[in-house]
């Protein structure tokens, strides 16, 4: 399997609508120079313009509800996320998290829609509560370090190696991605050096002076 960069753009103004294609549409520019997997997971809303301005990039949800259709008022159900070509979502992220039982359900059904999921979660003892083997991947994501400028890579090794030991154990072919404040090569080189197959950025991409740059250092270390 391809080591993982997932782009996610949450909802900052600077990476919506256009501006949401722009960088899309740069960082797969710069992906076709390496071989790494690049997903990008916009806001809700921008899902469909995704859908009719690419056809091979793959995007994720940052969000969806454990509902099916039905009588539901402002939910975001996986058919909803399948009809706008979503290759998958993401669960659990701390700004917007979910209980262990929508968790399970989502992991659950998700392939049922062919849609591959990202549990993300605080460290360790998350993985020893929740049903989360379903997962392709599992992000593991301090929430106090999200946004921030010290990586949890350097300032947490211990974490990310006893939640992958973790992972190793349960499910190996679920793959580990690091995130919270992974911002330089040298961030993503120390995930991989604890055993990552992949980061999770934000913030660190959005506001770059130079996106292809950053880009180029986090493909160059994976």
């Amino acid at each position: 399997m391809k080591n993982i960069v997932i782009l996610n753009f949450k909802c900052y103004k600077e990476a919506t609508g256009q501006s949401a294609l722009d960088l899309a549409r740069l960082a797969a520019e710069v992906a076709m120079e390496w071989d790494v997997r690049l997903i990008v997971a916009p806001r809700m809303v921008d899902l469909p313009l995704f859908k009719a301005e690419f056809a091979n990039l793959e995007y994720f949800a940052q969000h969806c509800d454990p509902q099916d259709d039905g009588p539901y008022t402002g939910r975001i159900t996986l058919s909803d996320l399948q009809r706008t070509g979503a290759r998958g979502v993401l669960v659990n992220h701390s700004e917007y998290p979910q209980t262990p039982a929508e968790i399970t359900t989502i992991l659950k059904n998700a392939h049922s829609y062919g849609l591959e999921t990202c549990l993300c979660v605080p460290d360790e003892r998350a993985l020893e509560t929740l049903e989360w083997r379903a997962a392709e991947m599992v992000a593991v994501e301090p929430p106090e370090l999200i946004g921030g400028n010290n990586s949890v890579s350097k300032t947490k090794p211990d974490l990310l190696m006893r939640a992958y030991s973790k992972i190793n154990q349960i499910n190996p072919k679920c793959q580990k991605l690091c995130g919270a404040g992974i911002r330089t090569s040298e961030d993503v080189m120390a995930a991989r050096q604890l055993g990552a197959d992949g980061v999770l950025i934000s913030s660190g991409f959005v506001f770059a002076k130079d996106h292809r740059a950053v880009l180029r250092g986090l493909f160059a270390r994976l």
